[in-house]
């Protein structure tokens, strides 16, 4: 979990993409990068949380540092200050590798 200052982000946001997302390990020009950079000026601009997706990163992705795919569930979640403003942004993201592995077995026990 990491947790940004909206301040911040948005000037990363403005500025220069490539330093906020040294936090991610997503490139920008790909179609992960894009769909983070905009779930987060969505949260920004709605105040409502929003989930990205899940993300894979295989075996052979320069960002896995493990020796198999991974899952991966993403999302981001706004605090709002007194005023109601979005100060804060929490980037959550959770392994559902085993879920995803064990579902086919759990679909297979339940339709037979």
């Amino acid at each position: 979990m990491k947790v940004f200052k909206v301040s911040s982000l948005s000037r990363y946001l403005q500025q220069s993409t490539n330093h906020f997302f040294d936090a991610f390990p997503v490139d920008l020009d790909e179609a992960e990068g894009k769909k983070q950079l905009h779930s987060f000026k969505k949260v920004i601009k709605t105040g409502e949380p929003d989930k990205t997706g899940v993300l894979k990163v295989t075996e052979g992705d320069a960002h896995n540092k493990f020796n198999d795919t991974k899952f991966y569930e993403l999302q981001n979640i706004p605090i709002k200050n007194d005023n109601d403003d979005v100060e804060f942004v929490i980037h959550t993201i959770r392994d559902i590798t085993e879920e995803k592995r064990k579902k086919p077995c759990l679909l297979k026990f339940i339709t037979a």
